[in-house]
C-alpha cells in the first residue's frame, strides 16, 4: 500500500486523492505518518517544471472541536501551515503574501499560489476525516469546503490524502450531506489486516512478561483475521487473565477461556 500511494502521488494522477478507511487501530494514521516521511522533499514534474513536495498535517478531530469557522481556519492555516512554512520559505513571506497573522479561508488559495511560484508542491495529510460529519452538523463548514479542496487538487495547487473510519463510506452515500459529488474523484482504499509476521510481532509485544504457545498464536490469527485492533483486544484481555491467574504463559485452553 505504501509503495502504491508513493507512486500515485508522484505521478500525474496525484489530483485524485486517496481515502483510507477501516476500523480504528488498523494502521491508517501510521500509513499517513510514514508516507509523509517518504514523500517530503521528493521532486515531481508539474507544468514542465521541477517542484519539491512539502507536507502538512491536518487532524479533523481537533478541527471539529472548534465552535466556529474562524477558529477552525486559524487551526488549519496558522497553527499548521505557518509553523511548517518557516522551514521552507524565508521571511517575510507573510508580507509578500499579504495575509494576516490570523488567516481566514480566503487566504488558503493565496498561500497555495505563492507556494506554486516558489516551486513547492504542498501535500496535506488529513487524519480523522470522519469528523467532517461533526463539522458539517455543527455548520462550521458546508459542502463548499470539500468543493474547494477538490478544485485545488484538480488545479494542481495541492494534493490531499484522507484517512478515517468506516463512517466515511456511509457519509459519502448519505444524501443529507450532499457531498458525493465532491468526492467523486477520490480513490477508496480499505485498510484492514496486516501480514502474518507483523501480526505475530504484535501478539508477542509483551513476551518478556507474557508468552503465547504456538497453538495459541495460530488461534489468535484465526480469531482476529490479523486485524491489529482485534489482536490488541484479545491480547489485552489475555493479559488481564494472566495477572488474575498469576500466569506467564497462555495456551489455547486459556485463550478460549478469555474469548
Amino acid at each position: 500500500i505504501m509503495d502504491k500511494l508513493s507512486r500515485h502521488y508522484l505521478s500525474v494522477e496525484r489530483d485524485k486523492p486517496y481515502i483510507l478507511y477501516g476500523l480504528t487501530r488498523t494502521g491508517k494514521s501510521s500509513i499517513l505518518l510514514n508516507l509523509k516521511k517518504d514523500l517530503t522533499g521528493k521532486s515531481l514534474i508539474k507544468d514542465g517544471d521541477k517542484f519539491n513536495i512539502i507536507s502538512f498535517e491536518w487532524d479533523l478531530s481537533e478541527a471539529s472541536g472548534f465552535g466556529n469557522a474562524k477558529d477552525m481556519w486559524q487551526y488549519l492555516l496558522r497553527d499548521t501551515l505557518y509553523d511548517e512554512l518557516k522551514g521552507y520559505l524565508k521571511e517575510p513571506y507573510r508580507t509578500e503574501l499579504d495575509i494576516a497573522e490570523y488567516p481566514r479561508a480566503k487566504d488558503f488559495k493565496k498561500i497555495l499560489q505563492y507556494l506554486k511560484e516558489c516551486k513547492k508542491h504542498p501535500m496535506f495529510f488529513v487524519d480523522e476525516f470522519s469528523h467532517i460529519k461533526i463539522l458539517l452538523d455543527n455548520h462550521i463548514i458546508n459542502t463548499s469546503f470539500l468543493h474547494t479542496l477538490r478544485q485545488y487538487s484538480l488545479e494542481g495547487l495541492a494534493s490531499f490524502i484522507f484517512a478515517g473510519t468506516y463512517d466515511i463510506k456511509e457519509l459519502i452515500k448519505d444524501p443529507k450531506y450532499a457531498i458525493t459529488g465532491q468526492l467523486v474523484h477520490t480513490i477508496e482504499e480499505q485498510i484492514n489486516e496486516i501480514d502474518t509476521i507483523s501480526a505475530e510481532d504484535l501478539i508477542n509485544v509483551m513476551k518478556e512478561k507474557l508468552t503465547f504457545t504456538e497453538e495459541a498464536i495460530k488461534h489468535i490469527h484465526l480469531l482476529s483475521g490479523d486485524v491489529p485492533y482485534f489482536i490488541q483486544i484479545i491480547c489485552k484481555f489475555c493479559g488481564f487473565y494472566a495477572v488474575e491467574k498469576k500466569r506467564r504463559n497462555i495456551g489455547k485452553p486459556e485463550l478460549e477461556n478469555v474469548i
